[in-house]
Parts: structure tokens; C-alpha cells; sequence
């Protein structure tokens, strides 16, 4: 398998230099992204470029970077006392106001978390730098504390106290909700343009406005050549059944899983910080202690990459079509993988059934192959029906292991839709 995917890597490389030249030839410059020539991408699915990955396509591989130091909840003078991280954030200095909030300072007071562990700028900026204003670090001052450990900005997540804005807080599973994967969920949903970040270009931040706090987050990772508007349907889709989700553009649209690796990791990192940033529309209302990634293609070997790469640091992750060349051996958390059965960028055979069934048999996990889907089903290219089947596996896949919610299991099953299907334990 090892000797395949270097072959297969190499070809692909060469036709990545030849193909990226012929489509930047067309490209123009809007803002600080490249506009494409969207027919000659979408020529990937017919075979007329294959190799080329128009949402994900040809990847560096390679060994992933280091994993970002931390990973936490961004550093910025968080306490970790009370119920959402306590009090203010910091301040921009590391220290700030230590203890306040309900019940502040039991856990953290003014040493632990509070100046000495998260110094430096708060990952929103200074305080009040809302939007794209503030300034990011580039990775996180804090630590999570592990597999099984509890984040100090979380607070106690299903205790059923108040935040700090007086909310009361959910329990997980949310039982009294409806069952429901369809693209429209129970809630209404806003956006606004997360805060600047130095690992990824941009972001755009999508949440529940009429659910009970707190929110489990996601990050999501476009595919080769794509940017964030590429993926932005899946915001309110997920916001809709009651999740936070940040729709990340890479540095560059052209960075391979490894950057994408990074990017969302950083990107789960902006979704802890918006929980204490001043002028955040989701102060206090996010459980730093529920994360899960998403990716399509390139974007989708990204995210087999963070979840071999960090053991059990995230609660759930779902790949799209992944484009990667590695055996994710060490995968501790749910992880599925959805795929094409006539994808010819990123074949099921050679990447996406591989991936499965190289993560431990005693980690949960699924695999699900839909019949007669190519590539480009999961961004803006797919049709609605190709929409619909990815987010009811994917809205169940996140109920079940980031709220908990075992209801969610009966939609992941084999069916007349799917070419193959698997799963485990």
C-alpha cells in the first residue's frame, strides 16, 4: 500500500505543476483569492484532468508539520475559573481580571491559566476588536488538557448552570429536540466574518440563534483550489442543528492537506477564543470541550491527518472524499469517511477504503460510498440531492459524538444509496 501511494503521489505531483499552471493562466486576481475557471475544475469529475483535484485533488502528502503547540483555548490571560473560563480574558497582556465571572477563580485565580499559561494576546485581538479587527497569535499559549480531561474555559458543560451572561446552560444529549438530518434543522442561524487568524486566510462564523447554549464547534476545510465560499451552504446546514461552525479559506488555495492539517487546528483554536473574546457573538456560549473537524478532499486528508496526528484530542471528525497519502494507524476518535464511487480525482479504492480500514478496529468509525457520486458532490458544485445525502450522515455522525446523542446512530447503516458500507467497533 505504501509502495502505491508513493507512485500514485508522484504521478500526481507531475500532473499538479502542469494543471495548476494551465488554470492559473486563467486566474484573476479577487482580493486576497484567486477566481478559477470553474469549468475547466469541474472538467475533473468527467476525466478530462484527472489527477487534478478541483475540490480536494493532488496532495503533497508527505509527513504532516508538527502539530501546533497548545491546541488550546488560545492563551490571552483565561482563568478558567467559573462556568465559561471566568471573569475577562485577559486584557491583551496575559493577566487581566482573574475570577470573575460565576463561580471565577475556584479553578484558575490568578496564576493558574491566568497570566502564567496564557500570556500574550487574547486569540481575538484586543479586547473589542471584533470582526477581522483584532490580532491572532499564531498558535496557542494554552494546552487542552488531554483526552479525557476537561478545557479551562470550559466550565462545567453539562452541569445545567448559567453562563456568564445568565443563560442557562444544556445538557447533552438535547432529548427534547426532533430527530432531524435534513439541510434545514429546528433553528435559525447568523454569520459574521471570524477574527483574523495567522495560520489561514479568513473565515466565516455560522451559529444558532434560538438554541440553548452551550454549542459544540466545528471547522471545515475546503479542497484543492477551493476557498471558503466554495463551502459556505454548510454553515447555516449545521448552525441549523444547533452547532457553532467556522468555514475556513487556507493561506492559499493551492496548500496541500499538511497546511490544511494546520488550518484546522487553528481553526478549532479561533472557536475556543470566541468564547471570552470581547464583542464575540458567542461569549459564553461555546463548550470548548466538543470539537469536531470537516474537510473535502484535500481538506478531507486533512482531517485523517489531525485525527492520527492528535490522538484523541477531537470528538469527532468526518472526511469528504480525502485526498492524503498515509496510514492513519494511530485515529483514537469517531472518524468517517464518506466517498464517491466514481471519483476519479480521489478514488474510494485507492485512498478513502484504505483510510478506513487502517484505523484501529477498535476505534469508532464509518465508511459509507455512495453510489454513482464523483468528487465534487460535498462543495457548490454538487446538486442538492448529492447536499442532502453528505449532511444527513454527517449531522448524525456530529449528534452522536459531540452531543451524544445515540438517537443519531439508526441513520448510520447500509442502504440503496451506498456502494459499500462499514463500520466499527
Amino acid at each position: 500500500m505504501a509502495t502505491k501511494y508513493s507512485s500514485f503521489l508522484l504521478q500526481n505531483r507531475l500532473r499538479l505543476l502542469t494543471t495548476t499552471l494551465a488554470l492559473f493562466g486563467g486566474c484573476a486576481e479577487s482580493g486576497s483569492k484567486h477566481s478559477f475557471d470553474w469549468n475547466a475544475i469541474a472538467a475533473a469529475d468527467s476525466g478530462v484532468l484527472p489527477g487534478l483535484d478541483a475540490g480536494g485533488g493532488t496532495t503533497g502528502g508527505g509527513l504532516p508539520g508538527a502539530a501546533l503547540p497548545g491546541g488550546g483555548p488560545t492563551g490571552g490571560g483565561i482563568t478558567g475559573g467559573g462556568t465559561t473560563g471566568g471573569g475577562i480574558t485577559g486584557g491583551g497582556t496575559g493577566g487581566g481580571i482573574t475570577g470573575g465571572g460565576t463561580g471565577g477563580g475556584t479553578t484558575g485565580g490568578g496564576t493558574t491559566d491566568g497570566g502564567n499559561t496564557g500570556g500574550g494576546l487574547p486569540e481575538g485581538g484586543l479586547p473589542g476588536g471584533a470582526g477581522e479587527g483584532g490580532i491572532t497569535p499564531m498558535v496557542d499559549a494554552g494546552q487542552d488538557a488531554g483526552p479525557g480531561g476537561t478545557d479551562p474555559e470550559a466550565g462545567p458543560p453539562d452541569s445545567g448552570m448559567t453562563t456568564d451572561t445568565g443563560v442557562p446552560w444544556a445538557t447533552f444529549p438535547r432529548t427534547g429536540e426532533a430527530l432531524n438530518v435534513a439541510l434545514k434543522g429546528q433553528y435559525t442561524t447568523a454569520e459574521y466574518a471570524g477574527p483574523r487568524n495567522a495560520t489561514f486566510d479568513s473565515s466565516k462564523i455560522f451559529y444558532p440563534t434560538n438554541a440553548t447554549p452551550p454549542f459544540a464547534i466545528l471547522a471545515l476545510s475546503a479542497g484543492f483550489t477551493n476557498v471558503k465560499e466554495d463551502f459556505l451552504w454548510w454553515g447555516p446546514v449545521m448552525a441549523s442543528h444547533g452547532f457553532a461552525i467556522a468555514v475556513l479559506s487556507p493561506t492559499s488555495s493551492v496548500d496541500f492537506p499538511a497546511e490544511r492539517a494546520d488550518d484546522l487546528e487553528a481553526g478549532i483554536s479561533m472557536m475556543k477564543g470566541e468564547n471570552t473574546r470581547s464583542g464575540s457573538p458567542l461569549v459564553g456560549k461555546i463548550d470548548v470541550n466538543r470539537a469536531g473537524i470537516l474537510g473535502h478532499s484535500m481538506g478531507g486528508g486533512a482531517v485523517v491527518l489531525v485525527m492520527d496526528r492528535t490522538g484523541a484530542k477531537y470528538q469527532a471528525g468526518v472526511a469528504w472524499a480525502p485526498w492524503e497519502s498515509l496510514k492513519p494507524t494511530r485515529v483514537a476518535s469517531p472518524t468517517m469517511i464518506l466517498a464517491g464511487e466514481v471519483d476519479i480525482v480521489a478514488s474510494a479504492n485507492d485512498m478513502a477504503w484504505p483510510f478506513y480500514t487502517d484505523i484501529p478496529a477498535t476505534t469508532k468509525k464509518a465508511y459509507a460510498e455512495f453510489a454513482g457520486f464523483g468528487h465534487n458532490t460535498v462543495n457548490n458544485l454538487g446538486s442538492e440531492a448529492e447536499h442532502a445525502e453528505h449532511a444527513k450522515w454527517t449531522i448524525a455522525w456530529c449528534k452522536m459524538h459531540l452531543e451524544n446523542d445515540l438517537r443519531y446512530d439508526t441513520y448510520i447503516k447500509n442502504g440503496p444509496e451506498l456502494a459499500r458500507f462499514a463500520r466499527a467497533p
